[in-house]
């Protein structure tokens, strides 16, 4: 039985004129076999599918429906199986056609390593890529250098290469108006987390603003020559985080981009083939040997159908996170770049912040006060470490940050010229206080982290009455964060009750599908089939992802772990019957 709405080649190829291409041509069985195709792989819902249509776009080959037509909910299409290469094949045909189709994949937990970058321009200009992505350029050679740094080649593969696929989405804006340079970056051979991704990203925006510090430098003019564009232009707003979030779905190669109600119409601004571009690394020992940037090959040395294979980000499940060297930003002066707006997440000895960075406070019952905010003041509280005296500590401060200044109060202060970003010695209690916009400590902490370790308050606001107690998010916090014992207690006596009349997991027995490390004080490491007890959850958070604390009924250890790496036991037990 014909799928209603598919049945008539010459009627999907009329609606395909008038929603896509005027003067398509296209032969009418082969747009009925592929409408039949992608209309039998729907979705019962959008929590079920694999791919989704871009702002739910009634495109040509949806099926018609009694009162009109209507998006499905997604499709799905198994990763690895034969019917996702025939949607690869079918999507290189429609691309070939000048009419591609307007999906986006769903991002698996583990995915393929890709950084979007959007150059905003004028109504009438743009940057073109070439000036910015060029094997000559000094983008890509700083890009290139970070990538080896943080994932060396040989550790994975052997091979003293890594290869990016690239892609080209630039053109006009619909919703702004404005030409857009847009492209699109997949390392195929590594494997990363949201986690990866996000201080990754974080790491590359440091190198960018530390080489634009250097005045009349290539990443200085290439920073100028943006802003001369669009004044917006700037590495933190070019690098985009968005796709790196929560049930996030991630445009495919070949794929249009959908502008918003009330314009909903495709762009025309598909990601199409730049070509494949090859970082050869010198071997260990090779000092006086640099890194190689090349084509390895241009658009039409491979089919479509393999460019979209090789730029789908979407991996199995249980994909292996490829090994890395955990990023560190690199010291110097303190940097005018903190007061125009740079986010650092790192993970240090206060805490682990693997891409919502700093931990801010909360209230262990109802919340009476909002979320960090990006104008409000905050205060990390530090301690010296073993290792380090106060002398030594004042020796590297100033190498790093410049000359200090002593308060009447005795307190020693380096202060960011550009803004009111501040580091605090206090002599008396051997401690360390930063101080300014959640931002600027996100950078500054980086500075004293070498040197120092958390204690107690290790995050508060400078308003009186914020509790410095937990807030677990989609990151984890560290030791320091780590909730009251007493608060623990009562919440565990509680909890099984709380979880019956509210839907809270507070004392909730959980079973591990997924192994986690702990990779910084105050986290909690949990193995596959081990039983964890939630003794602390955030009220009123509900990100699947969100961390949790809790003690491993295995082990006896207690910390913060991600709440989707386990399910509920009595889910488990269901799934196991």
């Amino acid at each position: 039985m014909a799928l209603q709405g598919v049945e008539d080649g010459q009627l999907l190829l009329e609606r395909a004129r008038e929603l896509r291409k005027e003067n398509v041509e296209a032969d009418g069985d082969q747009l009925v076999e592929i409408a039949s195709f992608l209309n039998r792989h729907h979705s019962e819902t959008a929590k079920d599918a694999s791919h989704v249509i871009l702002e739910n776009y009634p495109d040509w080959w949806v099926s018609g429906k009694v009162g009109g037509r209507r998006a499905p909910p997604g499709l799905y299409f198994e990763h690895g199986s034969q019917e996702e290469e025939e949607l690869y094949k079918y999507a290189a045909i429609l691309f070939g056609l000048g009419m591609p189709l307007t999906l986006a994949e769903r991002r698996s937990s583990t995915f393929r390593l890709f950084q979007d970058i959007d150059m905003w321009g004028s109504a009438d200009d743009s940057m073109p890529v070439e000036q910015l992505l060029t094997p000559e350029s000094r983008f890509a050679t700083l890009l290139g250098k970070a990538i080896g740094e943080i994932f060396p080649p040989a550790s994975g593969s052997g091979n003293q290469f890594l290869d990016a696929s690239i892609y080209d989405a630039s053109g006009v804006s619909q919703t702004k108006g404005l030409k857009k340079s847009s492209i699109r970056i997949v390392w195929p051979s590594i494997t990363v987390d949201a986690d990866r991704a996000l201080r990754f990203r974080d790491f590359l925006i440091s190198r960018l603003q530390t080489a634009g510090a250097e005045m009349g430098g290539p990443i200085a003019e290439l920073e100028a020559k943006l802003k001369t564009y669009n004044a917006q232009n700037s590495w933190h707003g070019i690098l985009g985080d968005a796709a790196y979030g929560q049930r996030s779905v991630v445009r495919m190669p070949l794929s249009d981009r959908v502008s918003p109600l009330p314009l909903r119409a495709p762009e025309g601004r598909p990601f199409k083939a730049l070509g494949v571009m090859r970082f050869t690394y010198p071997a260990e020992g090779e000092k006086k040997v640099s890194m190689k940037v090349e084509w390895l090959c241009r658009q039409g040395e491979l089919e479509s159908a393999d460019w979209l294979k090789i730029g789908s980000v979407r991996l199995d499940e249980k994909a292996t996170l490829t090994e890395w060297v955990t990023p560190a930003l690199p010291t110097g002066p303190m940097l005018s770049s903190l007061g125009r707006g740079v986010r650092v997440k790192v993970r240090t000895q206060g805490g682990s912040d693997g891409g919502g960075g700093l931990r801010m406070a909360g209230t262990m019952a109802q919340r009476s006060t909002p979320l960090e905010r990006a104008g409000q003041i905050v205060e990390v509280h530090r301690r010296f470490s073993q290792n380090w005296d106060m002398q030594g500590f004042c020796d590297k401060m100033e190498k790093q940050c410049g000359q200090s200044t002593i308060q009447d109060n005795g307190v020693v202060t380096w202060r960011n010229p550009t803004n009111d970003a501040r580091i605090e010695m206090h002599e008396e209690d051997r401690k360390i206080t930063v101080v300014g916009k959640p931002n600027q400590v996100r950078s500054l902490i980086v500075f004293v982290s070498q040197f120092t370790e958390a204690c107690p308050g290790l995050a508060q606001t400078s308003n009186p009455n914020v509790a410095t107690n937990p807030r677990p998010g989609y990151n984890a916090p560290g030791a320091a964060f780590a909730p009251a014992a007493e608060t623990v207690a009562e919440e565990t006596t509680s909890g099984n009750q709380n979880a019956n009349e509210t839907g809270d997991i507070v004392g909730q027995l959980r079973v591990a599908h997924m192994n986690f490390e702990a990779e910084s004080a105050g986290e909690l490491s949990i193995k596959v089939g081990e039983n964890v007890r939630v003794t602390f959850d955030e009220p009123g958070e509900e990100n699947e992802s969100r961390w949790v604390y809790g003690k491993n009924e295995t082990t006896g250890e207690s910390g913060w772990f991600p709440l989707d790496h386990t399910k509920s036991a009595e889910e488990s037990k269901e799934r196991e019957a």
